[in-house]
């Protein structure tokens, strides 16, 4: 219960490389349990923090990044903490989207839309900076 509970968390992704940019990580139709908004109205429901504990998106996925931002923004949830995954491991798909830069861009923005329309502290490193 409430109790035991100290923040809500999602991991969540956007397309890979040569993937179609869409919303369906948004999209809790089709039983689906939890999605980025679901686990907004759950944290604000339950006066919990949310975690964006993991998420990204392909190196040219230009579209996920202000998709989050407007899911998240308009929430009212309190923001915890966001952990973006910028990976250049390479294998099946790349997420290493910061040497893009149209993508590195949208997520600027996305933190600076998440900052400014939900409930949080922006830490001095933030990379909407």
């Amino acid at each position: 219960g409430d109790q035991a509970v100290d923040i809500i968390g999602v991991d969540t992704y956007g397309v890979a490389v040569g993937g179609v940019p869409n919303t369906q990580v948004f999209d809790t139709s089709g039983g689906k349990q939890l999605s980025a908004t679901t686990a907004a109205r759950m944290a604000v429901a339950h006066d919990k923090p949310l975690a964006l504990a993991e998420v990204g998106a392909g190196s040219t996925d230009t579209s996920f990044p202000p998709n989050l931002a407007q899911a998240i923004a308009g929430s009212g949830a309190r923001i915890a903490f966001v952990n973006i995954w910028d990976d250049p491991s390479g294998g099946n798909t790349s997420l290493y989207w910061s040497e893009s830069p149209g993508t590195a861009a949208a997520w600027r923005q996305a933190f600076a839309a998440i900052v400014k329309g939900a409930s949080c502290r922006r830490h001095a490193n933030s990379p909407d900076r």
